[in-house]
């Protein structure tokens, strides 16, 4: 279990990283998101340097950040992410036996789905975040309808959010976090400038504990 779950003014953003990025940039990316109250940081568990990418997070960024391994597909995986000192471990699909394996490893465990038989086949293995992926494709009625079939305590996160779209239709539909990849071609000043456009519709008044951006709507009373 994450140290805290997403409440309605709660949404956990985290920076996604499926392609090798120098160290230099990684680094300078770690350190400058705890200000905006980004505190999650996920390596795809497939990059040959994967490991190296952890320890460059590990040393720069703050002791309270979440490190997640992403694309997860096998139980040797879920073996790798312990090793690497991750804290869960993300996975494109909702293979009981990744999911299985992570929580006997004590690792937090999110897969991805894209139907409510996905979604509920999962939180019957043991996951209690679920993923949604692809996001281009889900639409805000079916959002609540995917809320209304989930157990009351599952958290719905999306993967792959659109920077230009902003967080608060999400949180609006009752999503409860999402990634934003962090890609070779960025610079550091330009990825920061991005995640606080993302984060220009919704007001924070700090970073909430364990990655999670305590926010309220922008149309909210304060």
């Amino acid at each position: 279990m994450f140290d805290q779950l997403p409440d309605a003014n709660v949404f956990r953003l985290t920076v996604a990283i499926d392609k090798p990025v120098p160290d230099a940039l990684l680094a300078v990316v770690a350190s400058s998101c705890v200000p905006l109250g980004i505190r999650a940081f996920e390596v795809n568990i497939g990059l040959p340097a994967a490991a190296d990418m952890f320890a460059v997070l590990a040393g720069a960024a703050d002791p309270s950040c979440s490190f997640g391994a992403r694309g997860v597909l096998s139980r040797q995986q879920v073996y790798r992410a312990a090793i690497a000192r991750a804290r869960y471990i993300a996975s494109p699909d909702t293979d009981a036996a990744v999911i299985e394996t992570a929580l006997e490893c004590g690792l937090d465990a999110i897969p991805g789905f894209f139907t409510p038989t996905e979604a509920l086949k999962a939180v019957a293995n043991g996951a209690e975040t679920l993923r949604l992926m692809p996001p281009s494709l889900a639409q805000i009625p079916v959002l609540h309808a995917l809320k209304d079939c989930l157990p009351e305590h599952a958290c719905l996160e999306v993967d792959g959010l659109d920077a230009g779209a902003g967080l608060a239709p999400w949180m609006a539909a009752g999503v409860a976090g999402g990634t934003v990849a962090l890609t070779p071609d960025h610079t550091a000043s330009g990825f920061r400038l991005m995640l606080e456009r993302m984060l220009q519709s919704i007001t924070m008044p700090g970073p909430g504990p364990s990655g999670f951006c305590e926010a309220q709507g922008a149309g909210a009373g304060n």
